[in-house]
């Protein structure tokens, strides 16, 4: 790790630089980093993910964005923030793999983007809106921001200054419990929750793409909103913080299907707890979205072969790996968000 920069009284950036000094691999924007943490008292290490905050044209280094949280929260899910604002320092070493995730934003397209987030759920969408600025396009761009106060705000020069030298891009902060200090109009632009009657008030319509991320009440509010809305599924991409059980029930957004160039065999699968069989579409890229189709929904985080909550007991069959996880899944098990089946087969779900 080369340094630590303060964003705010909870939140803390860290710049990493690759100890060998050679070409950090490219990724691209929305994307996040895992790292394999060792942690006092704990045997095994522990697998955490971070979003990367900063966009690729800033080559030389990665940037991770963290909120430390309270001790008393300090469970097996937020461990590793503790982590890296207590113990990690410039020096430190840190097992990282490639970046990976597939919510991510194509920086050289035109169309119109509304980049929405929660809290800390800001870090992709700084790293979008980063990108955006630096193409040089001129693509319509509102950042919509919603937290507690300035306590908690992140980054808020930073998005002003990118507003300030784009005309395309334009920046709202909406704080909930804005303090006497706050001042409307440089820290914040109005109070309450991010909601469907601010997004009617700040954009033109709802012909664009949004992007959503934050924590599961601010992904309930919000997919209802834009579905209430009209918005198509298929504009509206999302990464949530914490498993998919933690958004209520009508929020679970599924994944489209993507077009196959070559043939597969339609495999029956059956999911023997909820009793449905179907058969194999190969125009599915995983286990998991073709579950989700079929009225069954797994439990899921990452959607990326990383923290194993879509992992479920194979009674019978094999399935393949469309990229090999990054740790294996237990014998007799399998990851459904990245497999595809290999033969007829039985999930335990």
């Amino acid at each position: 790790m080369d340094k630590k920069v303060p964003e705010s009284q909870t939140i803390t950036s860290f710049y990493l630089i690759p100890e060998d000094r050679l070409p950090l691999p490219v990724y691209m924007v929305g994307q996040f980093l895992t790292f394999r943490l060792t942690t006092p008292g704990r045997p095994k290490p522990i697998i955490r993910t971070y979003s990367l905050s900063e966009c690729p044209c800033h080559a030389e280094y990665y940037r991770i964005t963290i909120k430390k949280e309270p001790s008393h929260q300090d469970s097996d899910n937020v461990s590793g923030s503790n982590y890296f604002h207590d113990v990690v320092e410039p020096g430190t070493r840190l097992q990282v793999a490639a970046p990976r995730g597939d919510f991510f934003l194509d920086p050289q397209k035109e169309s119109p983007i509304v980049l929405l987030s929660g809290g800390v759920g800001l870090t992709p969408m700084i790293s979008m809106l980063n990108a955006v600025a630096d193409s040089g396009k001129k693509r319509p761009t509102w950042f919509i921001h919603g937290t507690r106060n300035g306590v908690h705000h992140a980054m808020c020069k930073h998005m002003r200054q990118v507003a300030a030298g784009n005309e395309d891009i334009k920046v709202h902060i909406r704080y909930s419990q804005p303090r006497p200090e706050d001042i409307e109009g440089r820290e914040y632009d109005s109070v309450g929750h991010v909601d469907l009657d601010l997004l009617k008030a700040l954009l033109p319509g709802t012909d664009m793409e949004f992007f959503l991320c934050g924590p599961p009440p601010f992904m309930n509010g919000l997919l209802k909103s834009l579905w209430e809305w009209g918005v198509p599924e298929t504009r509206i991409r999302f990464e949530l913080f914490g498993p998919a059980t933690l958004l209520q029930e009508g929020t679970s957004v599924r994944r489209r299907k993507k077009e196959t160039t070559f043939e597969e065999k339609a495999y029956e699968v059956k999911f023997s707890a909820s009793g449905i069989t179907a058969k194999w579409d190969p125009e599915y890229e995983n286990l998991l979205e073709f579950a989700e189709d079929q009225g069954v929904f797994p439990d899921f985080s990452c959607r990326s072969g990383i923290c194993h909550t879509c992992q479920y007991k194979i009674s019978r069959g094999e399935v393949d790996y469309n990229f090999e996880p990054l740790d294996p899944p237990y014998p007799g098990q399998a990851l459904l968000c990245c497999s595809r089946p290999r033969s007829n087969l039985v999930i335990d779900v």
